[in-house]
């Protein structure tokens, strides 16, 4: 939609959705039961979002609660005042 940069790590895809019901004889089953789809209508399954800047916080910064993908997109909105 563009309607501001999108700022952090790529997504993998995983984006269906499911349920989970029980069957009759004890076992489990899943079922697929929404998904994500972009308005051009394309299936977003496996396909993932790609960032237009990538923000990779290293294991310190996210166990010293150093988050660096915030810290960047508040650099960028202060770019646009």
């Amino acid at each position: 939609m563009e309607l501001g940069k999108v700022i952090g790590m790529p997504t993998i895809g995983s984006v269906i959705g499911t349920g989970h019901h029980n069957l009759i004889d004890g076992s489990s089953m899943r079922m697929p039961s929404n998904g994500i789809f972009r308005y051009d209508g394309t299936n977003m399954e496996g396909i993932g979002v790609q960032p237009d800047i990538i923000i990779e916080p290293t294991p310190k910064q996210i166990v010293g609660d150093d988050d660096v993908q915030l810290k960047r997109a508040i650099e960028e909105i202060l770019k646009e005042i």
